[in-house]
């Protein structure tokens, strides 16, 4: 649709026919001591009521009569007529009988463009609510707007649209009262400054051009104010509260983008400012290298429905995930209004393309309009720290002093905080794969710290071999407190972190400790849900999946016997059951099952430990029978044996013969994974008999055979023994050795002291450091700690 270039009273103010600045202040002054409820009567168009030769004059009423006020008579009635036609009021002919209408003295000052009556044509695609009384109303609406009035507006919309007293039997007064005619207006007004703003951003950039943006801002500030006052009454069920949101959501947008396209021409769009790439393309391909690197040191997650680990999911950098986060996202809205947005892009490239996927930017122009020509008006302060981000990419290899001013400039112009402005650089570093960008990080990071940090910072130093400075982080962020009960649980995904963190610092009893804790606070957290199966399964699946990252640490790291020598509650078992299990069925050839038999046989539970013993001789049977090197498997398989005969020995003839009883009717294969049916299925041993056992032969490395991956790093250079083969000393079978061949309850046959653990007594009140402070019998100095399971028992 054409419109009449001086229809919104838009010209240009050098077009005045007469008066100065002066002239215009006592304009300006009027207009704004005037009650709002008056600019329906001074924007109506009067026409002469006097009669000339038996009919009406007609002419347009450019003047009031000082004595009533009324408009009523033109200029050269006025001389003719002795009364006012509409109150009888004389007309005095002393002095100034007549003063010119508020919209005419505006015209005469300067503020409004000449405009003949005849050249405004009223068309039907313009709405009922677009006449020429309501396009004289909007002039002093866009006086009032481009002097800094807006306030004026929108006591308009308050104090007379707003009001339902505010009636009047004139058709014409009537409809302006309406608050359609303001809202016409605001969106009359938007679109053509989005046209004038598309004809600057698509010219020669210039200093004089970037004052015209800052009268443009503030013309477009003011339609914000106008829309709010007309939005604050509406409810959330109306209509005309969606189309409101959506032209006020399209102004703000508009007014960012306008405020950093301003920026950009002042610093000539960073022409004058060298870049540390080449070319785009160069950019293009370091920015791939990194997205590679992400994905090669990403961690396998712990699936826990499977009990293994799954596939690596592809690493994202900082900068992926700011512009996943919903810029650019088509909310569904069609308008016209939303998308005569695309007009301002460079080119007139209407049509949107996602941010994420065309990083870097072609050029600075191209990095103001995908972010802030899409996307929520909400996230202005995100996208400030994105536009950040591309400054510190573009130019940090480059000497500071050359791109040292363009990041100070910018960060005063948009008053954005100091600690923002390092986030901004540190996430860029992190995103950088070069060890010095990783070093500077590091160096930043103290001053960043703060409990709002991005959570992701202390996984991506983890995954850059740097678990010293990410337990730094989670400490002083407060995610991870050491010895402090956790009354807010974290996320799953972040308290999988803090697991990983410390575990690879070799702090496995803190592990320990937090994952019990945290899966305490679910449940305290989520005791008041009506439904306990949803309950049972949030905290049963997030412990799941903490011990399944400790199982499969540990394993990595050589270190499980230290896993087993903890105190776990029947439900940690099972997860522990079922990692070791997937990992021996997985590879056949590690101490996985081994170590799992050894679990059962340190807490003289030995029906469990003989029915892993039986499942691991099936795997093991397969696996010699479907592959060809099998030395490795056969000599676990002929050792464990061994220590299972031997261990069965010292059970008592009637326990022996009902534990073979239940192997042999199968209900021993039937409770292979859950120890609560095992207690059920055999009792619990209360006395055994004691028989002295020969030394074992010489034990045989056991090792994980999982291939490496760059996420972990084994501890240890050399194979560790396996504590299954430890050969049994005498010292500790010495003590066992009780009159008649009998221990006490509770007692160890192995250890002949009383256990600390007891699957049937509560006792997990204890913490770790009562475990250590316990004595412990003595170890000789030149033995291995793997071949040294039973002593911490």
């Amino acid at each position: 649709m054409e419109d009449a270039p001086t229809r919104y009273g838009n010209g240009d103010s050098s077009s005045s026919r007469g008066g100065g600045d002066s002239r215009k202040q006592a304009v300006l002054e009027r207009l704004a001591g005037l009650e709002p409820w008056d600019l329906c009567s001074e924007a109506k168009v009067e026409k002469c009521r006097a009669t000339r030769d038996l009919r009406s004059c007609g002419r347009t009423v450019q003047h009031l009569l000082t004595s009533c006020g009324h408009a009523c008579l033109c200029l050269e009635c006025c001389h003719r007529c002795d009364i006012c036609p509409i109150c009888r009021m004389p007309i005095p002919r002393s002095g100034e009988a007549l003063k010119l209408r508020l919209y005419d003295e505006c015209v005469d000052a300067g503020l409004l463009p000449f405009f003949q009556e005849e050249e405004f044509q009223e068309k039907e695609e313009d709405g009922p609510y677009w006449t020429l009384d309501a396009w004289r109303l909007c002039s002093f609406f866009d006086i009032s707007v481009e002097n800094s009035m807006a306030s004026l507006v929108c006591h308009y919309v308050t104090d007379v649209c707003m009001d339902e007293a505010a009636i009047s039997s004139d058709p014409v007064i009537s409809m302006l009262l309406d608050g359609s005619v303001v809202k016409e207006w605001c969106k009359r007004t938007f679109l053509t400054t989005v046209r004038k703003l598309r004809d600057i951003y698509n010219s020669k950039p210039t200093q004089s051009k970037a004052d015209v943006l800052d009268r443009h801002g503030k013309r477009l500030q003011g339609l914000c104010y106008v829309l709010d006052a007309l939005e604050a009454p509406l409810t959330a069920s109306s209509a005309s509260l969606v189309e409101l949101q959506q032209l006020l959501e399209s102004v703000r947008i508009v007014i960012q983008h306008l405020d950093l396209m301003t920026w950009c021409i002042r610093q000539k769009f960073l022409d004058n400012v060298p870049s540390c790439f080449t070319s785009i393309a160069h950019w293009k391909v370091a920015f791939q290298e990194r997205k590679w690197a992400a994905n090669d040191r990403v961690w396998p997650e712990y699936m826990a429905n499977t009990g293994r680990l799954g596939p690596k999911h592809a690493g994202a950098l900082f900068i992926e995930d700011a512009l996943s986060i919903g810029l650019g996202k088509d909310d569904g809205d069609s308008s016209n209004l939303m998308l005569d947005l695309g007009s301002l892009k460079h080119g007139n490239l209407a049509t949107y393309q996602a941010p994420d996927s065309d990083y870097p930017p072609e050029s600075t122009r191209a990095a103001v309009d995908a972010l802030f020509l899409e996307g929520s008006s909400d996230l202005f302060f995100a996208k400030k720290a994105i536009f950040l981000y591309y400054l510190f990419d573009r130019h940090w290899t480059c000497p500071e002093l050359q791109w040292r001013h363009v990041i100070e400039d910018y960060v005063m112009t948009f008053s954005i905080p100091r600690q923002s402005m390092l986030e901004s650089f540190v996430f860029y570093l992190l995103d950088n794969k070069s060890d010095e960008a990783l070093q500077e990080a590091c160096r930043w990071i103290p001053e960043i710290v703060s409990p709002s940090l991005h959570p992701k910072v202390s996984l991506v130093l983890l995954e850059r071999g740097r678990p010293d400075a990410a337990l730094s982080v989670l400490q002083s962020t407060g995610r991870f407190r050491p010895r402090e009960e956790i009354l807010t649980p974290l996320p799953l995904s972040e308290a999988v972190t803090v697991v990983r963190v410390l575990l690879e610092c070799s702090m496995l009893s803190e592990a320990y400790l937090y994952q019990q804790s945290h899966v305490k606070a679910i449940r305290t957290n989520t005791k008041q849900q009506k439904d306990e199966d949803v309950v049972a399964s949030d905290w049963v699946q997030e412990m799941d999946v903490l011990l399944g990252e400790v199982c499969f640490i540990c394993i990595r790291q050589n270190c499980m016997v230290k896993v087993l020598e903890l105190p776990w509650k029947l439900d940690e078992e099972k997860v522990l059951r079922k990692c070791l299990l997937e990992q021996a069925i997985e590879d056949p050839s590690s101490s996985s099952g081994s170590l799992l038999a050894v679990f059962y046989l340190q807490r003289c539970r030995f029906s469990e430990a003989y029915a892993v013993h039986r499942r691991l001789l099936s795997l093991e049977r397969q696996y010699i029978m479907e592959n060809m090197s099998t030395d490795v498997v056969q000599r676990i398989c002929e050792q464990r044996t061994k220590l299972m005969e031997k261990s069965l020995e010292i059970l008592p003839e009637v326990e022996r013969e009902q534990l073979m009883n239940a192997t042999e009717d199968g209900r021993l294969d039937n409770m292979d994974f859950d120890p609560s049916q095992a207690a059920e299925a055999t009792s619990r041993v209360e006395e055994f008999s004691f028989r002295q056992l020969p030394t074992l032969p010489s034990s045989m490395p056991l090792t994980s055979t999982i291939p490496e991956t760059p996420g972990f790093r084994q501890r240890a250079t050399t194979p560790a023994k396996s504590p299954v083969l430890s050969p049994l000393r005498s010292p500790f079978l010495s003590a066992a050795n009780k009159p008649g061949g009998l221990v006490t309850p509770g007692m160890s046959p192995l250890l002949g002291k009383r256990l600390r653990y007891d699957t049937d007594a509560s006792f997990y009140g204890q913490t770790i450091t009562d475990f250590e402070a316990a004595p412990r019998e003595h170890v000789p100095a030149n033995e291995d700690r793997n071949h040294a399971m039973v002593v911490s028992w």
